[in-house]
């Protein structure tokens, strides 16, 4: 398979997380992907640089890979999304966030496994 079919294949699986003020303003974005119908993505971007919450006021608008441009698939508010939060990394360890909401539909979207890094011999393509 070659680069072009691997990215057609998985696109679906990829999000883009873009986070907007009230007036509609981009204040920051970050990526995940997807996992067993869950969203997993870096601790960091759901806080402030100082680990703090973002203001409740603030929407998150999530896009799959493969979607138009111009498409949002998801925007809810910070605090709803925060809501749905089933784990995620302690300051200073590991930076993952996974968000479990069943009401957002994952089931058509390609699904990424998780794996160890003992599943892989050195100079393995895939």
């Amino acid at each position: 398979m070659n680069i072009t079919e691997i990215i057609k294949k998985i696109r679906s699986g990829i999000v883009s997380i873009s986070f907007y003020n009230e007036k509609d303003q981009k204040i920051s974005s970050g990526s995940g992907f997807i996992c067993q119908n869950k969203i997993i993505s870096n601790n960091h971007v759901f806080f402030t640089p100082k680990n703090e919450l973002l203001d409740e006021k603030v929407r998150v608008k999530i896009k799959f890979g493969d979607s138009d441009e111009s498409d949002t698939n998801i925007d809810i508010a910070y605090g709803d999304l925060m809501k749905c939060v089933e784990r995620g990394s302690q300051k200073h360890y590991h930076d993952f966030i996974v968000f479990n909401d069943t009401q957002i539909p994952l089931d058509d979207k390609y699904q990424f496994k998780l794996g160890d890094h003992n599943d892989v011999e050195e100079g393995e393509r895939y």
